[in-house]
């Protein structure tokens, strides 16, 4: 297959190692070709602006911070032609998951899972989007332990979503001029979200709304 036929392919991670693993994998197929590597968000915005490859596979965990998404955000803001996938360690984290979906890429992979790589790039190039089955099976066991949750505890599901918002701020162990000010209302508004959530939830008191809400505030 001529060059300018093939899928082309930018890699961005921090580990030298690694890179050369995806692109021996990614280039041991007829139809794929690896345009360059980036060892950094910078120089992966740098290379992925000027080559506009076809897909970018970008590390979630670039130096410093993690800003493999920061940086995913970036070029489908610019270049949404190029596909992204995202490759993770954080296979059991609901949240960074959740970011990648809403900035819109096209495929999450774990990096243990490296053959599932081109699943994720000809599962994408035929324009579908790809979740490491990993990451598909915890969501799904999370899911099923929320929906246990809230069939358990009586009065869960009448919380309003804002409620829901003040329980998670709450876990942080935020006052309430802190949750009034990230969510626009009045401090004494929160105070009565307080109150109305300790009805619904039948808890004596701020404290025991604070243990109820650290306990669980990744299931709500």
């Amino acid at each position: 297959m001529e060059m300018d036929k093939k899928v082309k392919v930018l890699i961005v991670d921090d580990h030298e190692a690694i890179r050369k693993q995806y692109t021996d994998t990614i280039q041991g197929e007829e139809n794929f070709i690896v345009i360059a590597e980036a060892e950094n968000a910078q120089e992966g915005y740098d290379k992925i602006t000027k080559l506009k490859p076809d897909i970018a596979v970008i590390d979630i965990d670039l130096p410093p911070g993690n800003n493999g998404l920061e940086l995913s955000k970036v070029i489908k803001k610019e270049i949404p032609e190029t596909e992204i996938i995202i490759m993770t360690g954080y296979d059991k984290d609901e949240g960074y998951f959740s970011e990648a979906m809403d900035i819109d890429v096209s495929g999450y992979v774990t990096k243990d899972k490296i053959f599932e790589l081109i699943t994720a790039i000809n599962t994408v190039i035929e324009g579908g989007n790809y979740i490491s089955p990993k990451v598909h099976k915890f969501l799904k066991n999370r899911y099923e332990k929320r929906k246990t949750i809230l069939d358990d505890i009586p009065g869960l599901n009448t919380l309003t979503e804002r409620e829901i918002d003040v329980i998670k701020l709450v876990s942080e162990n935020k006052p309430n001029k802190e949750i009034g000010e990230i969510l626009f209302i009045e401090e004494r508004t929160v105070e009565t979200h307080r109150k109305n959530i300790c009805k619904k939830l039948n808890l004596k008191g701020r404290n025991a709304l604070l243990s109820f809400a650290i306990q669980n505030k990744h299931l709500i």
